[in-house]
């Protein structure tokens, strides 16, 4: 199928062959190609009438004046090239330069070399661009009686490249098509081929994935997708061949979040939104958002996104700042790429499940190549899974590899746990004693044994308990009581004796709290038989008797 730009250069071509066409518009939204376009146009036009200059193309953007727009068109590098011009700046130049200064007061050596203007634009074409980004004080009609003046009089044709986005006076536009344009050429070229033109010959391993997402937003700004790709350049290229998971956690959101910071799209999509954006979350309060809220929802689901993480702060520190923090994005990549490799084995330990569970003919091959990734990249499987993987193991007549299995888990992740770096370990009711073994020293790790004093202080705080204090409470004896009340001093102490009382005015006390509470009792009453006089002794007898509990109970 013949695409926009092929179709728009060959009307082009016909159109700046016929010469009954003097003023020529191509128009069409900024960025959509339209100098490209042109360039391509001019390479391909029959350029073998030496009679005829080779066409001239320039830009007025922020002309002020007609002999500022004059003055450029001079000084494009076309005309730098061209024997006319030589001709008449080496010779006529020098010539005029000596009339102005001996014979014609008040006028110009500019406006005197612009006299010879119309022969060097005799039967020329002229390229003007960006006729709407010309300086406000720059009369529009001065422009037109300068391209009627010209086309008139000298031959000279124009093709005038239009941003019809950007023409922010209706009466330019008018005026133009009224009064000088014979013909205009729309060029509206879709996602697909903008992107193409964008990227050029590059073969770019995200190539196909960022042109989806181009298509997705319906970009149609060539500049706008060429500042995503050297986005997504600047951040990735770095990191070599990536598969697909990582792309499709990296490609989507770093499109979406450039064309929002460069204005090239037509939602009104912030970056602010796509910041707080969890699909889960949103799912259940669709009937609480916005139409506008709902189709940015849509066009996020489409992209792959599902929230935004530690990438998506990346991309958008760089778009703001320019600067990248390398060492975080070479994290999250690497979290990327094991996510991906663990999306991987999951597939692989499915699949066998399903087989074993539901195939009549299910035959265990320790040595086949779907097992025998399993068993090297089992420790990427959660624990309850590498569990239940060791169990089929076991039943299907290795009981050694599925031990094999474990220990290896282990070594691979009980590091990763411990400092909390990984979220597949939960305590559960492990089967395997290496795994029950593993919970312990974990747990013990994360939550040391509490002291009495701790533990009471947290019950007291927050006015419950757990299993660490449960813990704590089953496993106290007299002894510890004696030596945590005979160490306590001031409100330290009036807590802890206060918070015991509470407890023993609970109703049906669990075993832990009777257990506990029989201790304090015993080492209180130990404490003062042993010297009834010291003033611990006067303050736990005191205290008892304002509860009204007896030590011999």
């Amino acid at each position: 199928m013949v695409n926009s730009y092929t179709m728009a250069q060959e009307t082009l071509i016909s159109l700046l062959s016929d010469k009954s066409y003097k003023v020529i518009a191509l128009s069409g939204k900024w960025g959509s190609g339209k100098t490209h376009l042109w360039s391509e146009t001019y390479t391909k036009l029959n350029r073998n009438d030496s009679s005829v200059g080779a066409p001239i193309y320039f830009s007025i953007f922020g002309a002020k004046s007609i002999n500022e727009l004059k003055l450029r068109l001079l000084q494009c590098a076309t005309l730098n090239k061209d024997n006319k011009y030589k001709e008449f700046i080496g010779a006529g130049g020098s010539l005029l330069k000596g009339l102005a200064g001996k014979f014609i007061s008040g006028v110009s050596v500019e406006e005197l070399v612009l006299l010879g203007l119309p022969k060097l634009l005799d039967n020329r074409l002229v390229v003007i661009d960006d006729i709407e980004r010309k300086h406000k004080n720059f009369d529009i009609d001065e422009i037109l009686g300068f391209i009627n003046e010209y086309s008139e009089s000298y031959n000279t044709r124009f093709l005038l490249l239009l941003n019809s986005d950007n023409l922010e006076d209706e009466t330019i536009w008018r005026k133009l098509h009224e009064k000088v344009i014979d013909i205009e050429l729309v060029l509206k070229p879709n996602s697909e081929e903008t992107y193409d033109v964008a990227a050029g010959n590059s073969e770019l391993m995200y190539g196909s994935r960022a042109k989806s997402a181009v298509s997705i937003l319906g970009i149609t700004n060539i500049r706008i997708i060429r500042r995503i790709l050297r986005v997504l350049s600047v951040l990735i290229s770095a990191y070599g061949e990536l598969d697909d998971y990582v792309l499709d956690s990296i490609v989507g959101s770093t499109t979406l979040l450039t064309a929002i910071h460069y204005h090239g799209l037509s939602s009104n999509i912030t970056i602010e939104y796509v910041q707080q954006y969890n699909s889960f979350n949103n799912a259940f309060s669709r009937e609480q958002r916005t139409p506008e809220e709902l189709d940015w929802d849509d066009i996020l689901t489409k992209l792959k996104i599902s929230s935004a993480d530690s990438y998506e702060e990346i991309v958008i520190t760089y778009l703001r700042s320019g600067i990248v923090d390398r060492s975080r994005l070479d994290e999250v990549i690497r979290q990327y790429k094991e996510q991906s490799e663990r999306q991987s084995i999951y597939i692989n330990f499915r699949n066998l499940f399903e087989s074993y569970s539901w195939d009549p003919e299910f035959r265990f091959d320790i040595n086949a190549d779907s097992v025998r990734t399993l068993r090297t990249n089992a420790h990427l499987l959660s624990a309850s899974d590498v569990s239940s993987l060791c169990k089929l193991f076991a039943e299907c007549g290795h009981p050694s590899e599925a031990d094999n299995l474990i220990y290896s888990w282990i070594d691979r992740n009980e590091a990763i746990i411990e400092s909390g770096a990984s979220e597949h370990f939960s305590s559960e009711g492990f089967s395997h004693p290496a795994l029950a073994a593993l919970d312990a020293r974990i747990r013990n790790n994360r939550f040391p044994a509490l002291t009495l004093a701790e533990a009471f202080h947290r019950i007291r705080q927050n006015n419950g308990w757990g299993d660490r204090e449960n813990v704590c409470l089953s496993e106290s004896t007299q002894q510890s009581y004696e030596e945590v009340i005979r160490g306590l001093r001031g409100r330290a102490l009036a807590d802890f004796l206060s918070e015991n009382f509470s407890i023993l005015r609970i109703a049906n006390p669990s075993a832990e709290f009777l257990h506990a509470l029989a201790n304090f009792k015993s080492a209180c009453k130990q404490i003062i038989d042993t010297n009834p006089n010291s003033r611990l002794s006067q303050i736990l007898t005191r205290t008892f008797n304002s509860h009204n509990v007896t030590l011999d109970n």
